[in-house]
């Protein structure tokens, strides 16, 4: 092997990156899960969240979205980030799904009505609904600092 194979292999390796960095970057858009067994707080958060540069995919059922995540894994298309109502009528609650997804790797938040404090979930965990619909900006300003969008 000369000189000119090994230069030849890393100007290859290098532009493989570059291409891979800028597809990241500038091409493709996060993935954003939101997962509320609540038809009405889907349809109002589909309504309201204004996704500019990321892709919103809604679940009514956790162990749906828990099934999609392994498939996703397998291939590759693990979502950026996971919101979650803490409230589930499935038996789960959303600290089992956020439990499961930090496991994981995956950044996630809950959302939720409740105004107290929920044992064994940190308060920097959870985004507290208003009536007023104001909590969709603090969610938003979430997902774009947890996809890096900020």
């Amino acid at each position: 092997m000369n000189w000119f194979d090994v230069r030849d292999a890393l100007v290859c390796a290098l532009a493989v990156i570059v291409i891979f960095k800028f597809w990241e970057k500038y091409i493709r858009r996060p993935v954003v899960w939101y997962l509320d067994d609540s038809e009405s707080d889907r349809m109002m958060f589909r309504m309201r969240m204004k996704p500019k540069r990321c892709y919103i995919e809604e679940f009514s059922c956790p162990n749906d979205m828990i099934d999609e995540y392994i498939k996703a894994t397998a291939f590759f298309r693990r979502p950026s980030c996971v919101v979650v109502d803490y409230y589930l009528k499935s038996g789960l609650t959303g600290e089992d799904v956020l439990t499961f997804l930090r496991r994981n790797g995956v950044k996630s938040v809950i959302v939720t009505g409740y105004e107290g404090k929920i044992k064994g979930v940190a308060e920097r965990d959870i985004i507290h609904k208003s009536a007023d619909i104001s909590y969709i900006q603090e969610v938003e300003d979430w997902i774009n600092k947890a996809t890096g969008m900020a």
